[in-house]
C-alpha cells in the first residue's frame, strides 16, 4: 500500500473517534481518487516502457522489440494507434515481395518478386490462319 493510502487510512481511523460522517465520506472519495490515479499512473508507465522497447530498424523501418528478436511490428499501427501488431511473413504478390498488415491493411513492399510469374498464352491466340 502506498504512503498516501496509509495516511488516508489513518485519517479514517481518527474520524471514527469523532463520528464525523461528512469527513469520512470525503476521505472515502479521496481514497477512491488516489486509487484511480495510481491505476492510471501504472498504465502510463506500461505504455512508456512499451514505447522505449520498440525501435525502428532495417531498410523497411519495421518496429522491433527485444533488440530485433521480437517483430517485425506494423509501423502504421504502432505510430498511429500505439498497437503492437505483428506483421506476417513476407510473400510474393503481383506487385512484388511484400508484407500486409492484417489490421490496418497496409502493404509494405520489400523488393521484387522472388519467383517469376509464368504467363501462358491460350491455344490459337495470336496465330495466323
Amino acid at each position: 500500500m502506498s504512503e498516501t493510502l496509509m495516511l488516508i487510512a489513518e485519517a479514517l481511523k481518527l474520524a471514527e473517534k469523532f463520528r464525523d460522517l461528512d469527513f469520512k465520506e470525503k476521505m472515502r472519495v479521496i481514497r477512491e481518487q488516489v486509487l484511480e490515479l495510481q491505476e492510471e499512473n501504472s498504465k502510463l508507465k506500461s505504455r512508456l516502457k512499451a514505447k522505449e522497447e520498440m525501435k525502428a530498424f532495417g531498410p523497411h523501418n519495421y518496429f522491433y522489440k527485444d533488440e530485433q528478436r521480437g517483430g517485425p511490428y506494423c509501423p502504421v499501427c504502432w505510430q498511429r494507434d500505439d498497437k503492437q501488431v505483428l506483421l506476417p511473413a513476407s510473400a510474393d504478390y503481383m506487385t512484388g515481395h511484400e508484407r500486409y498488415c492484417q489490421v490496418c491493411k497496409t502493404g509494405f513492399f520489400e523488393g521484387r518478386r522472388k519467383e517469376q510469374i509464368e504467363i501462358s498464352r491460350p491455344r490459337g491466340f495470336g496465330q495466323w490462319s
